[in-house]
């Protein structure tokens, strides 16, 4: 096979001219002509395990296999694949499994993705994934995000294609359009939004949501970014998905009713300022889940000095290094692994905390780093990113501002807890979310979507 032509045409042929030669010359179809050359290339060395090649090839690589049933070479890039953090590539990857029939890895994709849905929501790359893996991510409860959000970008995505039927049309909506719908959890949103959202294609579903709400029987909300507790205070503006945490506690809070403002524009004021500020370690953690590849986001709704801190809160049976083992094993069952960047300090840290006692950090490490900017002092509205990144053996925690052009990266040595997925068989972990706000009144909340994330 000496030649690739994208053409329509299928099947094999030979040239006319050279029929009586042995010489014979194979025109396969393909839109991936350089992916098929790649495959013929590991056909005659007859290595189907030592593939090296871009991140960008794999997807067309494994579609090309598939379709060429080389079952061996599939699982060769798929093991490939599963070394790689990009999120594009488990996007592409989700549309190419479904089209090959594919389904379970489809909507493995999708889960995975879930716990990215900023990036990708942000990005506009639901379009390019397989209807599975849509479902799926819709479904997962790992969507950081407000679900009048998810709905709004459902809404984008079912417009985007001309087989679908968007809920504000005056058309019926379609079996697959209502399988989308019936996965956005209406019953988190607020009377107000669902007031605002209200179109006869989604009566039957608005209603549901209500009477659940006037029952008290609301289906279970999507996992939290992070929980109350007697120093941070969470805001819902009367939906269930806590959109705001403020570091203060209730009575701090007084009499703010969260109906006079929008969480996205009012961080609400403290009334009652203790005498002294009060213990800075203070910590919030958001609901625990199954974490492969994270990409979350959160905007400084407020800040006195810019000092807060991002980061994770994993289980573990075994401590970060042999020096802290004793420190580790005192502590309760309930004991925690936290690896968290600290913009007031510029530094990586990692340490252990009681979840029962959010007071306190045990242990607490700051890794020294050489660094090649100026540390960012954040503000009101700055929007920070967090890349969680769990390898078999290693944790990376990517954090960064949106246009600041700050970046940090910085890994720690942890072997991974669990597998995510049959097939694509993703090391994780069970962790959620970690925040420190040292100063009383700083508050973080979830941001509207972006349309210039870089990934």
């Amino acid at each position: 096979m000496r030649f690739f032509n994208e053409t329509d045409k299928f099947g094999l042929q030979t040239d006319d001219a050279n029929a009586s030669s042995d010489q014979f010359l194979y025109t396969l179809s393909t839109c991936h002509p350089y992916a098929v050359q790649r495959i013929i290339y590991y056909i005659y060395k007859n290595d189907y395990q030592n593939l090296n090649e871009d991140a960008g090839l794999l997807v067309p690589i494994y579609q090309e296999a598939g379709r060429f049933e080389l079952t061996e070479l599939k699982h060769s890039v798929l093991r490939l694949i599963r070394s790689q953090h990009n999120i594009e590539v488990l996007v592409n990857l989700s549309y190419a499994a479904e089209c090959g029939g594919d389904v379970e890895l489809a909507q493995e994709c999708g889960r995975l993705l879930a716990d990215a849905a900023f990036a990708v929501f942000s990005c506009d790359l639901l379009k390019k994934m397989g209807i599975s893996a849509v479902r799926t991510l819709l479904a997962c409860d790992n969507i950081q995000l407000d679900e009048v959000q998810t709905f709004t970008v459902l809404c984008q995505f079912l417009d985007q294609n001309n087989k679908f039927v968007t809920p504000y049309s005056s058309l019926p909506l379609g079996p697959i359009e209502k399988d989308f719908l019936k996965h956005i959890r209406f019953c988190s949103l607020s009377p107000k939004s669902i007031d605002r959202i209200r179109h006869d294609n989604i009566s039957p579903l608005l209603l549901d949501a209500v009477l659940r709400i006037l029952q008290g029987t609301q289906k279970r909300p999507r996992h939290f970014p992070w929980l109350e507790n007697d120093c941070y205070s969470c805001l819902t503006y009367n939906g269930l998905f806590p959109v705001v945490t403020v570091r203060a506690s209730k009575e701090q809070l007084g009499f703010f009713d969260p109906n006079t403002g929008n969480a996205k524009l009012v961080s609400p004021p403290i009334s009652q300022l203790p005498v002294d500020s009060g213990n800075r370690e203070s910590f919030t953690t958001g609901t625990e889940r199954e974490i492969s590849i994270g990409w979350w986001a959160y905007e400084v709704s407020r800040t006195e000095k810019g000092r807060i801190s991002v980061g994770l809160a994993f289980r573990s049976q075994e401590p970060i290094d042999e020096a802290s083992r004793l420190s580790f094993l005192s502590m309760p069952n309930s004991r925690r692994i936290v690896f968290y960047y600290d913009f007031g300090d510029d530094r990586f840290k990692s340490g252990y905390i009681d979840v029962t006692n959010h007071h306190q950090l045990n242990s607490v490490w700051s890794y020294d780093l050489r660094l090649n900017s100026n540390a960012h002092k954040l503000r009101h509205k700055d929007v920070i990113t967090v890349n969680v990144i769990v390898a078999t053996s290693c944790i990376t925690l990517n954090i960064g501002v949106l246009d600041s052009g700050m970046k940090r990266t910085f890994q720690i040595p942890h072997r991974a807890t669990g597998i995510l997925g049959n097939i694509i068989k993703r090391p994780c972990i069970f962790g959620a979310p970690f925040f420190i706000l040292e100063d009383i009144g700083d508050s973080l909340s979830i941001p509207e979507l972006r349309f210039d994330v870089n990934l």
